[in-house]
């Protein structure tokens, strides 16, 4: 079966930096024939919000601004758009990232009393990242508190959103922190993995530089392990803080088939869209760009969650793909895309194939063919794999066999610190977003305890 060429596309003048979702509009907001603060559930904010972000007084208080700003009351609006600012800020500093990828569809507008109506769901992600952007813009944002240093220096491995959120707190307890990242960039998934059709640079520098602006050292380019041509081995990182956090995230891509089954032919999820990343920053790299070009190429995608999303959007609307089309090997009620993703994906005009199962991938002719095993067959120029990612080998990469490693790959943690409200039974637990590991022995004798933070 060939791609069909006839799916839209977006004039190359017109890709760049575009969000997934339209930002909301006072008309928008005025619109809706429901108010956030009248349902008398809030289960947004309940059930829905693992933060416990105050919804219905953040909605409430953004609504009433609307009102006074369609008045003409702009001073009254101000201050109403502030109070919903200072009423997220309390749990979350993160506005402009979660307003524009939290699963908002699956967690607090999947909660909201309103979603099974004509209306739908109050537009709570929306509503979330406009008060921040305002914020930014007004400079409601503060410095980061910085009171009499402790003497002491955390060092972070990484520089994704868990490393800066730790970063962050470390500096308001007195510490001198310095981030390394391997990557000529920080930032983590957040700049390297996340296409700019969902969020720009420029939100992720934002939280960077007030780091930096509070004392945080950040070096990019510094790999861990022995070579000291190119970073620090995790012995001297010990040897230099009093405590260390792993935040390296989850990088190493799952195998959607085995190199006897053509899987070598496949190109990568995170290569691809980490190569997009750099050449939109004009960053150096070691990829190869034409390869990972996807101009006036069919292009198929295995697999179904937000990250076969990004690629296919990325290939299509990014980079001009003659066609591009998702292979996902359960059913379309099965996919983990959120609804979102998958709307806009639609709307950019990819196609999708369900219950296609990939048993294998052959070359003749400088094409590749993908037959599923239903009989099912697909012939394309680029074939990404996007079926997850596991952790890498930290000991073999630090070079260092002391990290405590578990069944799944992760670092062991001893001791763990949960998210609220996110346990299915529950029990007072939920899903770990750090830990204690172990306390690792410094040449001098002294033992430096190590933490690990988000996926890892």
């Amino acid at each position: 079966m060939n791609i069909k060429r006839t799916l839209p596309t977006i004039d190359a003048e017109q890709r760049g930096e575009f969000p997934i979702e339209k930002n909301v509009s006072a008309e928008l907001i005025a619109e809706a024939s429901t108010s956030c603060t009248s349902c008398g559930s809030a289960g947004c904010h309940t059930a829905g919000c693992p933060m416990e972000n105050a919804i219905p007084e953040i909605n409430g208080a953004y609504q009433q601004a609307v009102s006074e700003e369609l008045k003409g009351n702009h001073a009254q609006a101000q201050q109403y758009y502030r109070q919903a600012f200072d009423y997220s800020w309390q749990t979350n500093r993160w506005g402009l990232l979660t307003g524009r990828l939290c699963p908002s569809d699956q967690l607090c507008e999947g909660s909201c009393i309103y979603r099974d109506t004509k209306q739908g769901s109050i537009l709570i992600r929306g509503i979330e990242y406009d008060t921040h952007q305002r914020a930014w813009q007004e400079n409601w944002v503060t410095a980061i508190a910085k009171p009499a240093a402790n003497g002491k220096s955390l060092g972070i491995i990484g520089s994704g959103f868990g490393a800066i959120a730790a970063a962050e707190m470390a500096v308001e307890q007195g510490y001198q922190v310095t981030i390394y990242e391997r990557q000529p960039v920080a930032g983590g998934l957040g700049t390297i993995g996340i296409p700019r059709l969902k969020i720009t640079f420029a939100e992720i520098e934002k939280y960077l530089t007030r780091l930096q602006d509070a004392g945080v050292k950040i070096l990019t380019n510094h790999n861990i392990g022995n070579d000291s041509a190119t970073g620090s081995s995790f012995a001297s990182l010990a040897q230099k803080h009093d405590a260390l956090i792993i935040a390296t995230g989850k990088y190493q891509p799952k195998q959607a088939l085995p190199a006897d089954k053509g899987g070598n032919h496949m190109l990568q999820a995170i290569d691809y869209l980490s190569c997009q990343s750099f050449n939109h920053l004009g960053l150096p790299h070691h990829y190869d760009s034409q390869q990972l070009n996807a101009k006036d190429k069919d292009v198929l995608v295995i697999g179904g969650g937000d990250t076969a999303m990004d690629c296919l959007r990325t290939a299509k609307t990014l980079q001009g793909a003659s066609a591009s089309i998702c292979l996902y090997r359960g059913a379309q009620s099965n996919i983990r895309a959120g609804i979102k993703e998958l709307q806009a994906a639609k709307d950019e005009g990819i196609a999708f194939e369900f219950n296609a199962q990939l048993e294998s991938i052959s070359q003749a002719g400088g094409r590749l063919q993908a037959t599923c095993i239903d009989g099912r067959q697909f012939s394309a120029d680029m074939i990404i794999s996007a079926t997850g990612f596991d952790a890498e080998d930290l000991p073999t990469m630090f070079d260092d066999p002391q990290l405590p490693i578990d069944s799944y790959g992760l670092l062991a943690v001893s001791e763990a610190i949960f998210i609220p409200g996110t346990d299915p039974f529950d029990a007072g637990l939920g899903v770990p977003m750090a830990g204690f590991v172990t306390d690792y022995p410094r040449a001098d004798g002294r033992a430096v305890p190590i933490f690990a933070v988000g996926d890892i």
